[in-house]
């Protein structure tokens, strides 16, 4: 049973979406505790709330990649695209519906929790690595 639950990329794709919406939460509370200090910075306070979303997504997707197993890039992609339809679900209960709104904001989350995921997976050595693990090998 528990190998099923690890295969699934569903599992750390909410683990993901979960950190991602953590992130969004306390990077929100510091800019508007920023803003609220400041005079003159009104046009940031349009711009942060989306940029804080991209970051969220691509560090929850990150850390969805780094809890999976096999399939990591699936486990970013589910994660961006429940952090994005709980964000629509915020959105909606907010203020009014834009469906192209929605849609690009989907695809952009969506893509930065992807990268987030593909960034997550370990890199191979660089040539010079891996000549010195060769010679490492042939010394007696």
């Amino acid at each position: 049973m528990i190998k099923t639950l690890n295969a699934s990329p569903l599992i750390p794709a909410l683990k993901g979406a979960a950190i991602s919406l953590l992130c969004s939460f306390v990077a929100i509370l510091a800019s508007a505790f920023f803003l609220t200090e400041s005079k003159g910075l009104d046009m940031l306070a349009a711009v942060l709330p989306k940029v804080f979303q991209v970051v969220s997504a691509l560090v929850g997707g990150f850390f969805a990649g780094k809890f999976s197993k096999e399939r990591g890039y699936l486990s970013g992609i589910f994660s961006g695209l429940l952090f994005s339809a709980i964000i629509t679900v915020g959105a909606l209960i907010n203020s009014g519906f834009r469906l192209y709104y929605v849609l690009i904001s989907t695809l952009i989350i969506t893509l930065a929790s992807f990268v987030g995921a593909l960034l997550s997976r370990e890199k191979a050595k660089s040539g010079a690595a891996k000549r010195k693990s060769i010679m490492k090998k042939m010394r007696p």
